[in-house]
């Protein structure tokens, strides 16, 4: 499973989840996901005053991520990275 991370609050979602975001295409639905993260799936975003130091930065290393490339497989490749050089 390919993971994507929300780039507020971290969450993980399947990168697959862009591909059944009703009335969007995969890049409609990419583009709205850098924007406003879990909310492109009908969800919710915890936020960030909740979130742990961990999170806080996983979050924002997707929030770059996703600056630096238009796609997602290269966000789940480097957040997978990420995790590596976190020591997880």
């Amino acid at each position: 499973m390919a993971d994507i991370y929300c780039p507020k609050c971290a969450e993980p979602w399947d990168i697959y989840e862009l591909h059944d975001v009703d009335g969007l295409t995969f890049d409609e639905a990419r583009a709205k996901f850098t924007r406003e993260g879990c909310e492109t799936f009908g969800n919710k975003c915890t936020g960030d005053d909740e979130l742990s130091e961990y999170a806080r930065l996983k979050a924002q290393a997707s929030a770059v991520l996703m600056d630096l490339s238009p796609h997602p497989d290269d966000w789940a490749a480097d957040m997978a990275d990420f995790d590596l050089m976190m020591g997880l």
